[in-house]
């Protein structure tokens, strides 16, 4: 179920201000935001996530191409050229590793957090429970409320198994950037070795000329 825009709003608005008021660089606690905002622990993971995410750089590996002109440049400069185009491709690769080690990170923090709520949960099942034999007189109403406690643990449950689903995802995208570069390489080995062809034909042509 789609999260109300107003407990959207107290849900990010405590989020920030516990983040503005916390250590640097500290994100907030699922159950600190979840108290602070009123709501319930389902709207927070959901909201929380999403407000998380938005703290975390999303690095796009950057296509390095070679342009027509380098290709008649002189072999020492494409060379060198080349040379900054591994590099450039090997920070884009490490840039993509260490942004998916954040995420993962993040991900690993929250899903603690949510067991952490589970046990919250179940602790004050287990309290309901004995207020329940304690006030027979309010058995229907106990009742009620552990059924309610029993659904949110579920989607807490659920909510865990998305988290993993979306881990193997991104493992899944860094498995295919590794390919990727693989590949690039394989190109850039087939280009240098028609450069290297060309550069020997413009010399023969230039000891042609220069005989002339």
């Amino acid at each position: 179920m789609e999260t109300k825009p107003d407990v959207r709003a107290r849900i990010i608005a405590a989020a920030d201000k516990l983040y503005q008021e916390g250590e640097k660089n500290a994100l907030p606690k699922v159950e600190e935001v979840r108290r602070a905002a009123r709501a319930s622990m389902g709207d927070t993971s959901a909201v929380m996530k999403e407000w998380r995410r938005q703290r975390i750089s999303q690095v796009t590996p950057a296509v390095v191409t070679i342009p027509e002109p380098v290709l008649r440049a002189h072999n020492n400069a494409l060379a060198a050229l080349w040379r900054q185009a591994q590099e450039l491709a090997n920070e884009a690769l490490l840039a993509v590793q260490s942004s998916w080690d954040v995420e993962r990170q993040e991900l690993d923090v929250l899903r603690e957090e949510v067991a952490s709520a589970y046990e919250t949960q179940a602790s004050e099942l287990e309290k309901l429970t004995a207020e329940l034999a304690a006030a027979g007189k309010y058995g229907q109403e106990m009742a009620q409320k552990l059924v309610t406690a029993n659904g949110r643990a579920d989607r807490f449950e659920t909510r865990v198994g998305d988290l993993e689903v979306r881990v193997a995802e991104i493992r899944e995208a860094l498995d295919a950037a590794r390919k990727e570069a693989g590949d690039a390489k394989g190109e850039s080995a087939e280009l240098r070795g028609r450069l290297a062809a060309a550069l020997e034909q413009n010399s023969t042509l230039m000891a042609v000329l220069k005989n002339k």
